[in-house]
This record gives structure tokens, C-alpha cells and sequence, in this order.
């Protein structure tokens, strides 16, 4: 409701405001892992930095600058792609038509779901439960916090985009 009702918004985690901005600059550009999910639906995916690179749980891995250890990696659901050949790939476990758009609970790997929010007129065909799928997003959509720092957002470089696009 803030989104469409303001122009400006201040977002407070424990009692400190943690970002203030337009309603899409707070939506695209979360400061922290906590604004991410408090202002609309969010994939939260827990993945390892080492020497420069993240690998996500089911072994997806791409550059991200910042500090080796734990972190978490942001991407709404309406900025997955499934694009057939794609390197990522998962097993469709639940399809929920919501109207003009079809909501998908994605496995990957063998503990990580994805949910993933495509408009039912971009899908010439609605995958089934049980196929698999493969998915893509773009370095620009996405967000790496570190998980002992969840203020210290980093855009993502990652050549899986740049090479599955």
C-alpha cells in the first residue's frame, strides 16, 4: 500500500530508519536484506563468497566483489526468467494461475525453492508439475548482502546472465 500511496518512504528495521527513498528506488534498490522483504515478495537464497565468486546451493556461481563468507542473494519472482537451454535448471513443483499472471514454485537443486512470477500471456506453453525448467535473471535485478553486514548492499556481475541471456 506505501508503494502506491507515497512518493516517499522510510523503512525502519528495529527502531532505525534503514532506507528512505521513492517507492521504486526502495522496491529495485533495497539497502538491506530486511528491506527487501518487507517491501513486497522476495526470493531470499543463501549462498558462500569465496575469492570472488558466489555459489548458490544448487551450484549455480557467479562474481560478486565484498568479503568471503555467508551471504544472501535477492531476486523478486517477476525478475526469473525461464528460458529453455538455460545452465540453471529446476523441477516445477507447484503452478498457481492468479490471472493475468502464473506463479511457479521452482526446486532447485535439492533444497532451494524459487518462486517465480511470469505473465501468463509471456508463457507459450504452462509448464507442469514435475518439468523441468530452466531460469535466468539479470545481474541488474538481483541484490548480495553480507549476512554479517545485511546493510552492505553489492550489484551483482554475473557472467551466468551475460552468457544465458
Amino acid at each position: 500500500e506505501a508503494l502506491h500511496l507515497a512518493n516517499r518512504i522510510a523503512v525502519m528495521e528495529a527502531g532505525r530508519i534503514v532506507q528512505v527513498g521513492g517507492p521504486e528506488d526502495v522496491y529495485r534498490r533495497p539497502s538491506t536484506r530486511f528491506v527487501s522483504t518487507f517491501i513486497g515478495e522476495a526470493n531470499v537464497l543463501a549462498g558462500k563468497r569465496n575469492d570472488g565468486m558466489v555459489t548458490l546451493p544448487w551450484g549455480m556461481t557467479f562474481p560478486a566483489s565484498g568479503e568471503d563468507g555467508p551471504v544472501s542473494v535477492v531476486i523478486r519472482p517477476e525478475h526469473i526468467k525461464i528460458k529453455n537451454g538455460a545452465t540453471s535448471t529446476g523441477t516445477v513443483r507447484d503452478i498457481v494461475f492468479l490471472g493475468s499472471f502464473i506463479r511457479l514454485d521452482v526446486r532447485m537443486g535439492d533444497t532451494c525453492d524459487l518462486m517465480i512470477t511470469v505473465p501468463e500471456q509471456a508463457m507459450s506453453k504452462v509448464p507442469l508439475r514435475g518439468d523441468r525448467i530452466g531460469i535466468t535473471w539479470h545481474n541488474e535485478n538481483m541484490r548480495c548482502f553480507d549476512e554479517d553486514k545485511h546493510s552492505s548492499g553489492i550489484q551483482l556481475q554475473s557472467a551466468f546472465n551475460k552468457a544465458n541471456r
